[in-house]
This record gives structure tokens, C-alpha cells and sequence, in this order.
């Protein structure tokens, strides 16, 4: 399961693409990725009971995650 943390985690490096990404529409779709994976993050909260975690996480290289089985589909 995913913790809170990671959920942020996911959310400030779809920022980080979208600060690179190469054009308007890429960039928005980055920003909408990152406002899903925040509002995971506060579901999560909810659901778990826990207050705003502080915790960092920090994500797997992609490759090593996609090794994993982990994809997107």
C-alpha cells in the first residue's frame, strides 16, 4: 500500500517534470498528475487518521521501479 509520503512524493517530482516539460500541454498534464497525487495524500490521511506527515520519501530510480513490474498502463 502507498503511504502518505509517498503519494507527496509522487506529486512534487510531477512537478519536477512539469517545470521541464517541453511544451504547455505536457506541462499541464505534469500539474494534473501532481494535484491527483496530492489529493491521494490528503485521502490517505483521512482514511488512515494520521495527521500531515513530514516523513520524506524518496522515489526508487525509474528504471529500478519499472524492473519491478511497476508500470504504467
Amino acid at each position: 500500500m502507498i503511504t502518505t509520503a509517498e503519494y507527496r512524493a509522487w506529486a512534487e517530482e510531477s512537478l519536477k517534470w512539469a517545470r521541464e516539460a517541453a511544451t504547455p500541454e505536457e506541462r499541464e498534464a505534469h500539474i494534473k498528475s501532481a494535484e491527483i497525487w496530492r489529493q491521494s495524500a490528503l485521502r490517505s490521511e483521512r482514511l488512515s487518521k494520521q495527521p500531515q506527515t513530514t516523513e520524506e520519501w524518496v522515489l526508487p530510480p525509474f528504471q529500478q521501479w519499472r524492473q519491478k513490474g511497476t508500470s504504467i498502463k
